[in-house]
């Protein structure tokens, strides 16, 4: 499977509900492009500034289904005066081209789980820019094809690599050995033109930076080092461009943003495949740099040209981006600052291909524990550190709010000592219904795939203990292994809360254990399967427990909860000789 395809299913799965939203999404956009896709290389692209109302000077209103056939009516989104000229029309057009090439991640993001009809668009899409770019007229005052100006076409390059990038391995290499020949290296060239690189200004930087991008895509390390370490070049653009305060030379917080965009665009791709470059240091000083002059973190002053009012969330994107990309705190509080404000300019399809799946492992070896993140949450404890408060839970499990650690509900209480601090209150294994008395040696690691918590010494005649939880695709599986020197009765036991169904129908159980806490389990059932499927259902959610049973005897019981009126529901499946090993996969679903 696609790395990044799994990445992507991985972070729906760390966050359901946000990723699950935002893939919805995706999709939509993704089959409208599929749908309505009908650029033309006759088409003319004009000037965007131009699409304004020639009575009160505000915006036309953008209309992307407009049935494009020059002379077009444009009605204006201020005093609703309708208007149509060449410049409308043909900046209709730059809109038209640019407004697609931004959504093309959706296409992306649906072609990376499998949407045959995403991945079909994408290619007639690169299909179509290859197979007419040497048609587009070079036309305008800046001298572009698909866009009206060098600069626009860089801007497009940038954006429609956001989404190649990502999925270019799905297309044959023939395929890519097209586009290539036929579209991005002849754009490289128009835009990389000696004419084009004037020195140093947030034009050049864009073009440079879409050269870069270029060379990174398809793996032309020449084109990568001249746009980035040749003349007038990204780190000379940088370098000089961003003044010691870290602020773009040109004096305008709008266009500081700008030269971002470009740099920011650059450096997902290059951060991919030469981590912690030089750039990045300055990228995240660049991105810092600007709150300075805001007096609340959200309002930044519209000194010299730009747009007026300026909020962070106009730069919610590419902060994003760069904040995925150089993994800064700083910019991290500021997204977390956007999403306060306007949560939906964070939460676009592109943080399905830039967000990072949390770490899904992290080891506590101090003090013996280890946390899973995903498929859902889980804590899994070798042993205890210290004799003080301790419980008697060596490999132990818990999944919470399905089944939790009980805790202590007060310590003067009879069930404090005969029933909390013992081995079969919790999720955990019992050797003749017990566990040691006293602190012994265990320790918690990794593994491929999880982590595996060991007992290393000290438990009777045990010669091997051992408890492992693996992840693969949205199953977490747990793997107890026991060795023994001599003959014992080995049980694995879970506790949950919520209700409780299972695929075998019980029959009554005349006695399971009166001693360590065994005297506590009441309501005592067997199972008689071989293979043994469990739902815990609770808070709208359905955890699933299958395992093979041919080798245990399996019961059902009631044991107290916390308070201890509260009843919970008890699987245990018992072994019995010198070794076993329980097998047992978990899978999280919605409730039924």
């Amino acid at each position: 499977m696609n790395t990044i395809t799994e990445r992507i299913q991985s972070l729906i799965c760390s966050n359901k509900d946000y990723y699950t939203k935002i893939a919805i999404v995706a999709a939509d956009e993704s089959k409208g492009l599929c749908e309505s896709f009908r650029d033309r290389a006759d088409w003319v692209s004009g000037w965007a500034h131009a699409f304004v109302c020639p009575n009160c000077a505000a915006k036309m209103v953008f209309d992307e289904s407009l049935s494009y056939s020059p002379p077009n009516d444009f009605i204006c989104e201020n005093c609703g005066k309708i208007s149509s000229s060449t410049a409308l029309d043909e900046a209709w057009v730059y809109y038209y081209r640019i407004t697609v090439a931004s959504r093309l991640e959706s296409s992306a993001v649906c072609a990376l789980l499998g949407d045959e009809e995403a991945l079909h668009f994408l290619e007639r899409y690169f299909d179509f820019y290859a197979d007419n770019y040497d048609g587009f007229a070079i036309h305008g005052h800046g001298n572009g094809k698909i866009m009206p100006q060098i600069l626009d076409e860089a801007v497009w390059c940038i954006l429609v690599l956001r989404a190649l990038y990502p999925c270019r391995k799905l297309f044959s290499l023939e395929k890519r050995n097209k586009w290539f020949k036929k579209l991005f290296y002849p754009l490289v060239k128009l835009i990389d033109a000696p004419e084009h690189q004037w020195g140093i200004h947030n034009h050049v930087l864009w073009h440079k930076c879409a050269v870069g991008a270029v060379g990174l895509c398809f793996d032309d390390q020449t084109l990568l080092t001249e746009a980035l370490e040749g003349p007038l070049g990204i780190w000379e653009q940088v370098t000089q461009g961003f003044n010691e305060d870290y602020f773009w030379f040109e004096g305008s917080p709008l266009y500081h943003y700008y030269s971002l965009e470009a740099l920011t665009g650059f450096c997902q791709f290059l951060e991919d495949q030469i981590p912690n470059h030089p750039l990045m240091a300055i990228l995240e000083k660049a991105y810092i740099a600007p709150l300075l002059l805001s007096y609340d973190g959200w309002q930044i002053p519209s000194i010299n040209d730009g747009w007026y009012p300026l909020t962070l969330d106009r730069f919610a994107d590419q902060i994003h981006r760069a904040a995925m990309c150089i993994h800064s705190d700083a910019l991290l509080q500021q997204m977390d600052h956007i999403r306060k404000h306007n949560p939906k300019a964070i939460a676009t399809p592109g943080s399905l291909l830039i967000d990072r799946v949390p770490d899904i492992v992290k080891l506590w070896t101090a003090s013996n524990l280890a946390i899973i993140k995903f498929p859902f949450h889980a804590i899994l404890k070798s042993g205890s550190i210290a004799e003080s408060h301790r419980h008697r839970d060596y490999l132990s499990l818990i999944i919470p709010p399905f089944s939790n650690d009980l805790g202590t509900p007060g310590y003067g209480h009879e069930l404090y000592q005969s029933w909390y601090v013992l081995a079969a209150s919790h999720n955990t294994v019992t050797i003749d219904f017990d566990q040691p008395h006293e602190i012994i040696s265990t320790h918690i690691e990794k593994v491929d795939g999880g982590v595996r918590a060991v007992v290393d010494s000290g438990w009777s005649d045990v010669i091997s203990a051992s408890r492992t939880l693996t992840t693969s695709n949205n199953t977490l599986y747990d793997l107890t292994e026991i060795s023994c020197a001599d003959d014992h009765t080995i049980d694995w036991i879970f506790h949950t809360e919520g209700a409780a169904k299972f695929s075998a129908a019980p029959s009554k159980s005349a006695f399971i254990g009166d001693r360590c806490g065994y005297e506590y389990f009441t309501d005592v059932y067997r199972l008689d399967c071989d293979n043994l499927t469990a739902e815990f259902t609770l808070n709208d959610y359905t955890l699933f427990l299958t395992v093979d049973t041919s080798q245990f005897e399996t019961f059902i019981a009631k044991t107290p909860g916390n308070p201890a009126t509260v009843k919970r529901t008890a699987l245990i499946f018992r072994s019995k000789g010198k070794y076993t090993v329980f097998n047992v996969a978990y899978t999280l679903g919605k409730k039924i």
